[in-house]
């Protein structure tokens, strides 16, 4: 595959490095970049020289800001469904590779980038990151993982508020609620992440291996509820609430969801 929208190399041996590529749109995600991921975490995962994979986003301010929301106004039922599924790719791609992924969050991780990082194994933030979900803000709604597995991270009652009331968390707020590893100054980021990258790979491979997938058995049990959330968002996806929510995220407006509630 030809990347247009990341990058992936190696950089020092063993090293995968897979960075979301769009800083002119703060590394917003199309279908496309989805099945670009996808095919770069296969390729960490069955390249058997790698032995862990860094995820990060281009540029300094960013991780990723979530999906590119003006080209929601023209999915529908059916295409928001193909969408989707190229999102559940991407997650399976990330979950079920056979190597530790550390996501280093150099920035914004805000909606599917906040899903994206928990998705990761561990993750080190910069001290400029900030964290959380928007979706109820826009007639979204975080089920590319979000809502299955926050309250694992966090707990339940933090997960609610996180979820429903769309509010942004610092590096530091994060992880004093457990959602990230550790928080560094934002020029020593990536410096960290290799130090971390050295520690794992003095670990047994097939150990990492057979460890990643025995403590992702509790939340795979949970895998049904994204096809449940693929056919419920499609069926969401040009309601009248649903484009109020992302007509006005586009326009920079407030959107008015009163009008929904009698």
């Amino acid at each position: 595959m030809e990347y247009k929208d990341i990058l992936y190399e190696v950089k020092r041996p063993h090293i995968a490095w897979i960075t979301l590529n769009r800083p002119d749109v703060n590394n917003a995600t199309t279908g496309d970049t989805f099945s670009e991921l996808t095919h770069a975490f296969r390729a960490a995962d069955t390249d058997n020289s790698v032995g862990v994979v860094v995820f990060t986003g281009a540029g300094d301010t960013h991780f990723n800001e979530g999906g590119q929301v003006k080209q929601h106004l023209t999915k529908r039922p059916g295409t928001h469904r193909v969408h989707f599924m190229k999102l559940l790719d991407c997650a399976n791609a990330i979950r079920n590779c056979g190597k530790p992924i550390i996501a280093a969050v150099n920035g914004r991780a805000i909606g599917s980038g906040n899903q994206l990082h928990l998705m990761c194994d561990l993750s080190i933030a910069s001290d400029r990151a900030v964290f959380g979900q928007h979706g109820s803000k826009r007639a979204g709604m975080p089920m590319f993982w979000g809502s299955q597995l926050l309250s694992l991270y966090v707990g339940e009652a933090k997960a609610r508020e996180m979820i429903y009331l769309s509010r942004e968390y610092s590096a530091q707020e994060a992880l004093d609620m457990g959602l990230i590893n550790a928080v560094v100054p934002h020029g020593e980021l990536y410096a960290e992440v290799d130090k971390w990258c050295s520690e794992v790979l003095e670990m047994a491979p097939t150990s990492l291996r057979v460890l990643k997938t025995s403590m992702n058995f509790k939340s795979d049990m949970l895998t049904p509820a994204l096809y449940h959330a693929r056919e419920l968002i499609d069926l969401f996806s040009d309601a009248p609430e649903r484009m109020e929510g992302t007509s006005a995220w586009v326009e920079g407006r407030k959107p008015d969801f009163n009008q929904y509630r009698r």
